[in-house]
């Protein structure tokens, strides 16, 4: 057995040798197989780039490649500017709603309950750069876990994701909704405005990420921004978009389902291979304070806007928001678009519903149970920002106006009612007729580009259509000459069986045939002149066609009963027709009573306003059947009274016909 054993080893061990230079792998089994199993997918290539290293011959290639990517930053200088005083962090109103700051803002949560695990959070700094080089950390220290149940197909992807990078002040909370943004993310991707590439790495729980920001004129990477895990580049410098250069950038975040711990310094978390200050350490020079937005005595405001539905409550808003973004809108309608924003799936039947109540449809239980609602009140209520309350029903009633105040309650909140009800202002009736020559210029617009495409469609049917009657024609030339070349020959030979003497008459006749030939090929020439000139008339027509067509699609103008508009028709409306049906009718205006601060009357004084709510009141009762009307108190009491009264009057009938008078009558 020895000796065979030997014998086997001796056979084997030239093949293993083969097998392994070859870089094959062996079939193993027990814990030979676990232990294979536990090593990386990529540990066989590098054991084979280890084996032809040994070889002397891949090294060189590894320090070129090492002299190519030679770090281009240079360490920074001693700058002897007045240092930064304020400590960088987070301002509320530059958070979303379900950001969390904690630990003197060190350290970024989220909100996780319901339907807001689906939804992105973002934070930005209130210190923004405008020269100079410098950086920021982040570090993941928790990913949150989630159901598989709560993020089936459709669900945004990935469940967990962390965005940064920079922005300027006033743009959206929310990375890469905006031409304002540059950032890297978790997934490797850098992002400038729109544009997504995947230069970098990925990266993930516990480990530190620094974002350098280079804005120093005159250096190697200047206007670029960079990426570093634990000290690592994991990225060439990426250049800043256009549209951003010259700009003050503010430090940002953006992520969901993780908490990170965010550092702008002095100190760094972890060393870079050169010297670079961070944002917190930053020349004040160098820096930009963003604005806070001033509040009444130091209180913020929640707005209640009122109008009446579908004559522009949602217009005014825009507007408002538009001039005075330091407001936050709480509305069904700014989540659905938070949501969207965040990777979700538009919803079946986006556009169904209205504007007030807009129609969900996830397919998702957190977010179709309407759980955010119950989120954002309690979050609003206790996080002081200014709000704007965007309820369109719920702000026409007294009894919905009582509760929705009842939630701000707190003493850093006052309350303000802005009416906009009745003919709007100058400056409001000029948007709208701005909005709505807009519209009409876009289906002009439209309906010119159908008319080209099917004018196009139409010439190209005609070609095909004159190329088959071209082939068509010379199909049955050809088959007419070659009849007349068959029958001429038969009256050569008729011709050459003729007796001579008839050669003159003949001869005679061959004359006068020459004659008609002459005279039937001058017509046939004529003929043919007055087949081609329907052609060139077509193509003349054709051309002078083409001549007055116009090139670019006619300018439209508002009529002079448009330009009466005051409120332009919308696809949705405010209210659905069955709520605003059994609604209308509670209808009031709002009353200092109810517990409002203030109450401002932007369009019309509060007894114009009055007169216009109750003149549209009436006009809808008439035209609006009341299936839920109910008698009132008065009436009852009345009906009850008359149904006694005739119940005597029938008893006291009864009692007479059955009288002996009546009987003998």
């Amino acid at each position: 057995l020895a000796q065979e054993a030997i014998l086997a080893y001796s056979v084997l061990l030239p093949l293993l040798h083969t097998w392994d230079r070859c870089g094959a792998a062996m079939p193993v089994v027990g814990k030979a197989a676990a232990k294979q199993a536990a090593q990386p997918a990529d540990a066989g290539l590098k054991r084979k780039a280890e084996g032809e290293a040994a070889d002397g011959e891949e090294p060189p290639a590894k320090e070129a490649k090492v002299e190519e990517e030679a770090e281009t930053e240079l360490d920074d200088k001693p700058d002897r500017r007045a240092a930064l005083k304020e400590a960088v962090g987070f301002r509320v109103e530059d958070t979303t709603l379900n950001a969390v700051p904690t630990l003197g803002d060190t350290v970024l949560a989220t909100l996780t309950d319901g339907g807001m695990q689906y939804l992105i959070a973002g934070a930005r700094a209130s210190v923004g750069m405008k020269a100079g080089r410098y950086a920021f950390e982040l570090k993941v220290i928790e990913a949150l876990q989630t159901s598989d149940l709560a993020w089936p197909r459709g669900t945004p992807k990935p469940r967990q994701l962390v965005r940064l990078g920079f922005s300027t002040s006033g743009s959206s909370l929310l990375l890469g909704e905006s031409e304002e943004h540059v950032f890297f993310d978790s997934d490797g991707a850098f992002t400038a405005g729109k544009q997504r590439t995947f230069p970098s790495a990925k990266f993930g729980k516990d480990e530190v990420i620094t974002v350098l920001l280079n804005l120093s004129t005159g250096t190697p990477n200047a206007n670029t921004l960079s990426i570093f895990k634990d000290g690592v580049r994991i990225s060439k410098p990426q250049a800043l978009p256009e549209q951003l250069k010259g700009k003050p950038l503010f430090p940002h975040v953006s992520y969901r389902n993780v908490t990170v711990q965010v550092n702008f310094g002095p100190s760094a978390m972890q060393a870079l291979p050169f010297k670079c200050r961070l944002v917190g350490a930053a020349a004040s020079a160098d820096t930009v304070t963003a604005s806070k937005p001033q509040g009444k005595a130091g209180k913020c405001e929640v707005v209640l806007p009122v109008g009446y539905p579908d004559e522009g409550t949602f217009e005014w808003l825009d507007d408002f928001l538009a001039k005075n973004p330091q407001y936050v809108e709480l509305s069904d309608r700014k989540v659905i678009e938070w949501a969207i924003a965040s990777g979700m799936w538009k919803p079946r039947g986006h556009g169904k519903g209205c504007l007030d109540k807009p129609d969900f449809n996830f397919g998702l239980p957190g977010m179709d149970d309407f759980s955010i609602r119950k989120v954002l009140s309690a979050v609003t209520a206790a996080v002081p920002r200014n709000y704007v309350v965007m309820e369109v029903k719920a702000n026409l009633v007294e009894e919905d106006r009582k509760r929705t105040l009842a939630r701000f309650s707190s003493a850093f909140f006052t309350k303000t009612a802005y009416v906009v009800m009745g003919e709007p202002t100058a400056e409001y009736k000029d948007a709208q007729l701005a909005m709505l020559l807009k519209d009409k210029q876009e289906k002009a617009d439209l309906l010119f580009r159908a008319h080209q495409v099917d004018k196009a469609r139409k010439k190209e049917i005609a070609k095909r259509q004159k190329v088959i009657e071209e082939q068509r024609k010379k199909i049955e030339d050809a088959a007419k000459k070659k009849a007349e070349g068959a029958s001429k020959e038969s009256e050569d030979s008729t011709k050459m069986q003729v007796d001579s003497e008839t050669k003159k008459e003949e001869g005679a006749s061959e004359v006068t045939k020459a004659e008609g030939e002459v005279k039937e090929e001058s017509k046939d020439e004529k003929k043919e002149d007055v087949k081609d000139e329907p052609a060139d008339a077509d193509a003349t027509m054709e051309t002078k066609e083409e001549e007055d067509e116009p090139a670019e699609p006619p300018k439209v103008e508002l009529t002079d009963e448009e330009k009466k508009t005051w409120f332009r028709t919308k696809q949705q409306s405010d209210l659905k027709s069955t709520v605003f049906d059994q609604c209308f009718a509670s209808f009031t205006l709002p009353q200092q009573s109810e517990g409002f601060d203030s109450i401002k009357y932007l369009w019309q004084d509060e007894a114009a306003a009055k007169e216009y709510l109750h003149s549209k009141v009436l006009a809808k009762k008439k035209v609006t059947r009341l299936e839920l009307l109910q008698p009132s108190e008065w009436f009852n009491e009345k009906l009850n009274a008359w149904k006694k009264l005739w119940a005597e009057w029938q008893k006291k009938q009864a009692d007479f016909k059955a009288s002996p008078e009546w009987q003998k009558k």
